[in-house]
Formats: C-alpha cells, structure tokens, sequence
C-alpha cells in the first residue's frame, strides 16, 4: 500500500484524473482541513506528499516520505532549501510542456503580427491604415517571423519544443544554457551561450522567451539594463514566472516603445482564488493600459478535457508503488 498526502485542496476533477490512472494498491490522503495542524496528523502514514507544501513540520511528522511530487512544473512555492536539509526529494512534473510551448509559440504569433491589437481597433471602427505622417499610436506594420533570431532563457523540456515548433520557419535559435561552465558553441541553426554571455545574446534577437525556472539566482534576471541591449523591434514572451523580468523595467520600456511588444501569460499579481475577480495584474504598473503588450491568464497549460499537467506526477506515484525510483527530481540547489 502506497499512501499519497495532497497537500493542498485539488478541485474534485483533478482528483477524479489522478485516481482514474494510478494503480490499485495507491490511496489518497485527503484532509477535510489542510493546514499544518491538519495535515501532520495524516502525514505519520503518508509515503508521498502530492502537492506545494514543504515544513520542518510536516516532513518530521512522516517517519515514511519518499518523495514530495509537485504536481506542477513551477518549484518557487517549495522551501528546496528546507528540502535539501531534510534530505528530502522534491519531483515536479513536466507533462504539461507541450501545452504551454504552444501557448508560447501561438503569443509569438499573435504579438508579432498584431492579431489582438488590430482585431480590438476594428471592432472600435478604426481600420489603422498606414498615416502619411507616419503619426499612428501602434505601427500597422507587423514583424516577419520566417528567418528572425529567436532567443531563448532556458532551453528544457518547454523551450526545447519551441524550438522544435519554429524551426520550420528558418529561425536561428540563441540559447543561454543554465549550466555556467558551458562555453559558447554553434550546432547547426544554434548558438549557446553560458550565462557570462547572456548579454551579446539580448544583441542579437529579434523575440525572447522566457523559459527557466524561478529561483534566487533566476529572479529579477531580466533588468533594465538587459531589456535595453534588446532591439528597439524586439519582442518578449514570458509563460514561465513573472518576476525573472523587473517589473518595473518592464513597464517602463514597454510605455516608452523601447521595446516593442511583449505578451505574458504569468503575472506579477493574481488572484488567489477562481471567485476573486478585477484583479490587475500588477498592483504597481498598469500594465493593462497598454496597447502594446498582450495579456494572457495564466492559462497556457489548461487545455479542454485535458489535465497534461498531472500526467507524469501520476505516473511517479506508480513508479513508486512498483518499487521504481521517480522521474523529474529537481536540483535543490541554489543554481542558475
């Protein structure tokens, strides 16, 4: 018997997914309350923990742990410090990558050829024709997209399928690898830089995604002096964690068309429930009022009749239950 511990509250269809796939000798803990006084109370039998949650606590409360499997592929909501003095594994789950390198690729798109701005604008009546004097607020002229320089931060299991969804159009791909000691290289239609070089990369693209994970060495990444190496045309996609981009140099290049677009599916506020609603997306920039940036609600891994994001976090809980090591252990180190 396999004891599975959800951490925090699932809606019932997630829960009725996971139970549809896992193995018969697998149970699942669900707590009526899941605070720490509830939870600990669970966790004595508890062989895996299946959800963000990570304290002293909890962990000294289950003699029996395994493994701490995130359900996700986002690890900043979990204390890897506390994990790594704890000698305790943390898996996430990386099933859901497809979707949201569609998601990112589909924003590409959108945000180069300015399919949102200009479908808003004609349902206002304006056609936004090329002026004489060249006076239009956003240009009419969209971006090419066969042949650009696409740059990306962090080249895993979502960046790498970006890559592979692009490579069609003739793009040539510049990477910054997360390992520091890897030197700059060529391979076929992509150079790699280290991350001392990140910054002859930000010369060079003509749209940046955003990739990597949050972590220490990760948040802020993005600065002011960073969005200014970029090209005055360049464009910015972000599905990963808002915050590896300054949020106020964000702001500031896209008022001042330093930058010339940017879309984002993750934010720098959020609600924190499905009832809350008119929440902006930042509490210190309006963020919303501009015309040059395509917004997007955390939404790039909710795919209908689908959970992808599940699908690997089950199958580590069968592995488990069959005596099998886990898949997809996340480095607790600091890391860049």
């Amino acid at each position: 018997m396999l004891n599975v511990l959800l951490t925090r509250r699932f809606f019932q269809r997630d829960i009725d997914y996971i139970e549809s796939r896992l193995k018969s000798g697998i149970v699942l803990l669900k707590p009526d309350d899941y605070s720490v006084e509830s939870l600990a109370r669970y966790a004595h039998d508890a062989d895996v923990f299946f959800g963000p949650l990570v304290s002293a606590e909890l962990c000294s409360a289950a003699p029996k742990l395994r493994f701490i499997q995130v359900p996700w592929t986002g690890v900043d909501n979990v204390d890897l410090k506390l994990a790594q003095d704890l000698d305790v594994r943390v898996c996430n789950s990386h099933s859901n990558a497809s979707a949201v390198a569609e998601h990112a690729v589909a924003l590409y798109f959108a945000l180069a050829k300015k399919l949102v701005y200009h479908d808003r604008m004609m349902r206002l009546g304006c056609w936004n024709r090329p002026l004489p004097d060249g006076s239009n607020v956003e240009s009419p002229f969209s971006y090419r997209i066969g042949g650009s320089n696409i740059g990306l931060l962090g080249c895993g299991h979502i960046g790498s399928r970006i890559v592979k969804y692009l490579a069609p159009y003739d793009c040539r791909f510049h990477i910054v690898d997360l390992d520091p000691n890897q030197p700059l290289y060529e391979k076929s239609n992509v150079l790699y830089y280290p991350p001392k070089s990140m910054d002859e990369m930000f010369d060079m693209v003509d749209c940046l995604f955003v990739c990597m994970p949050l972590t220490e060495a990760t948040r802020g990444l993005l600065s002011a002096g960073c969005l200014a190496r970029l090209k005055p045309q360049a464009l910015l996609v972000n599905t990963s964690r808002a915050e590896i981009v300054d949020e106020a140099a964000l702001y500031k290049a896209l008022e001042s068309r330093s930058l010339a677009g940017a879309a984002m599916d993750v934010w720098y506020n959020a609600p924190s429930s499905p009832a809350q609603a008119d929440v902006p997306p930042s509490l210190h920039y309006p963020f919303h009022k501009l015309d040059n940036i395509l917004l997007s609600p955390h939404r790039a891994a909710m795919v209908a009749s689908e959970l992808p994001h599940l699908d690997d976090a089950i199958e580590n809980l069968n592995r488990a239950e069959s005596g099998l090591p886990p898949i997809n252990i996340v480095s607790c180190g600091d890391g860049f």
